[in-house]
């Protein structure tokens, strides 16, 4: 699994879900305090604390540390060399955004859907490594490189 999922960072995670149960207990208290008294005092209630509630930080010490280093960043895209490193296999898993990047570094024609793409870099792949078995590569693991 990579890091880059769509919550960066477990705080988000527990921010979402602190949201979401806070939404369902105003509505479930909406619903009541048409009937119940306590339910519409406590609805006057959770308003008064959100107003007097102090505004969220922009962002967390950490963040901003990380921001002035310049590790927020997305990480580089894969050069020629990366994907001419790739396996057969890994060719075949890649989606359909990074075999477009990947006929891109490799300078290949970008037309076509998915398999194509994937078919064009693999057979680039291969020749490469036949050249360089032609030329006198000494061992399989410089053939993958």
């Amino acid at each position: 699994m990579t890091s880059d999922a769509k919550y960066n960072a477990k705080d988000e995670l527990v921010s979402s879900l602190a949201r979401l149960r806070a939404e369902r207990e105003v509505e479930e208290l909406l619903s009541r305090s048409r009937h119940e008294r306590q339910a519409a005092d406590r609805l006057r209630e959770m308003r008064r604390e959100e107003e007097a509630a102090p505004p969220p930080p922009e962002a967390s010490e950490q963040q901003q540390r990380q921001r002035r280093r310049g590790e927020d960043q997305a990480p580089p895209p894969p050069t020629r060399e990366t994907y001419l490193a790739m396996s057969l296999a890994e060719v075949r898993q890649l989606k359909v955004q990074d075999l477009r990047l990947a006929v891109a570094a490799l300078g290949l024609p970008a037309g076509g859907n998915r398999f194509e793409m994937a078919e064009r870099i693999q057979d680039h792949l291969e020749a490469q490594r036949a050249a360089k078995m032609v030329s006198g590569a000494s061992s399989a693991e410089d053939l993958m490189r």
